[in-house]
C-alpha cells in the first residue's frame, strides 16, 4: 500500500499551524487481529514523495473466500488551506498478492511466520523463481485536493444623482468559486460614518442571520461548488426630506462587502454559525 506525501503545514486539534515538513497525506488504522505489517528495508519504501508498507492476512484463503479489510476508512490530513495547490491529484495505489500455501513446506511454524518467511523469500529472488505466487492485483485510489474559495458578486444600479428618497438596486451575494461544500458569512459596513447616517440597506433576505456581536451575517443554509447565495440585501434607500436629509447633507460613499468562507465538513445545515469555531481566516 503506497501513500502520498508532501511538504505541508498541519493543524492541530488546538488549531495551532505546525511548521512545513514532509508529511503522509493520510493516514488509517489497520487490522491487527487479522493482518500484520511487514517492515524492514526489502519491504518498507519511504520517499520525498510517498510511503509504502505490506501487510499480510494471517490465516490461509480457502477459494473463494475472502479476506476481512485491511482498515475501513482513510483519514487525510488536516493541513492548512494552500499548503497543496487545489486540484491536486493524490494517488493510494494498493496492490495485493497470493501465494501457494502448499509450495511452502515449512513445518512446526505458525501461520503469521509461514506469511513473513514466504514474503521475505519472494523480496529475496525473483518473482518467476517461484512457482508458489499465482497471482497479483492492484487497485488505485485517486483523491482531489479540495479548497474553500467564495467570491462576492452584486447586480448594482448607479443612481444617476444622490438625492433625498430615493432608492438603488445593490444586491450583493457570494459564489462558492471552490470545489467544497461550505458555510459563508458575509460583512456589509458603509464606509463612513455620516453615509449610514442619511443611507441603508433595505429588503434582507431571511436566509442570512445577522450576529450582533461581531456584525456578521451568516448564511443559513449549505452552498455548494458552483452555487451562489441568495442577496445578503436587495436595495439602498437614501432617507427623504420627512426625515430631515437634505441634499446638502449627501455625499459620494461606498459600502464595504466582504464574504468569508469555511469547510462544511461534518456539521449539519443547522450548525451554519458552529461552524465557524476555530475559524482561521479561510475565505
Amino acid at each position: 500500500m503506497t501513500i502520498p506525501k508532501a511538504e505541508v503545514q498541519i493543524v492541530d486539534d488546538d488549531e495551532a499551524i505546525g511548521t512545513k515538513s514532509l508529511t503522509e497525506l493520510s493516514t488509517y488504522t489497520f487490522d491487527t487481529t487479522n493482518w500484520i505489517n511487514l517492515p524492514g528495508d526489502k519491504i518498507t519504501t519511504d520517499t520525498n514523495n510517498s510511503i509504502t508498507r505490506v501487510y499480510a492476512y494471517k490465516q490461509k484463503l480457502p477459494a473463494g473466500a475472502e479476506t476481512t479489510t485491511l482498515f475501513d476508512t482513510v483519514q487525510f490530513a488536516n493541513i492548512l488551506e494552500g499548503s497543496l495547490p487545489m486540484g491536486t491529484k493524490l494517488e493510494i495505489d494498493i496492490k495485493a498478492y497470493a501465494i501457494q500455501t502448499g509450495s511452502l513446506n515449512e513445518t512446526g511454524k505458525t501461520n503469521e511466520d509461514k506469511v513473513r518467511s514466504a514474503f521475505e523469500k519472494y523480496k529475496a529472488q525473483k518473482a518467476a523463481e517461484y512457482a508458489y505466487l499465482i497471482t497479483q492485483s492492484s487497485v488505485t485510489n485517486e483523491l482531489t485536493v479540495g479548497e474553500v474559495r467564495v467570491a462576492v458578486e452584486e447586480e448594482f444600479d448607479k443612481p444617476a444623482k444622490l438625492e433625498p428618497g430615493i432608492s438603488f438596486k445593490k444586491a450583493p451575494y457570494a459564489v462558492n468559486t471552490g470545489n467544497l461544500p461550505c458555510f459563508v458569512r458575509m460583512r456589509a459596513d458603509f464606509t463612513t460614518v455620516k453615509a449610514a447616517s442619511f443611507a441603508e440597506m433595505t429588503d434582507f433576505s431571511n436566509d442570512w442571520e445577522k450576529d450582533n456581536n461581531d456584525g456578521y451575517y451568516y448564511y443559513k443554509k449549505i452552498l455548494l461548488p458552483g452555487a451562489e447565495t441568495t442577496k445578503l440585501f436587495q436595495n439602498v434607500e437614501i432617507k427623504g426630506t420627512a426625515e430631515g436629509v437634505t441634499e446638502d447633507m449627501l455625499e459620494d460613499f461606498d459600502i464595504a462587502i466582504y464574504a468569508e468562507a469555511v469547510q462544511q465538513g461534518t456539521y449539519p445545515q443547522n450548525q451554519y454559525k458552529a461552524a465557524w469555531t476555530g475559524y482561521h481566516g479561510n475565505n
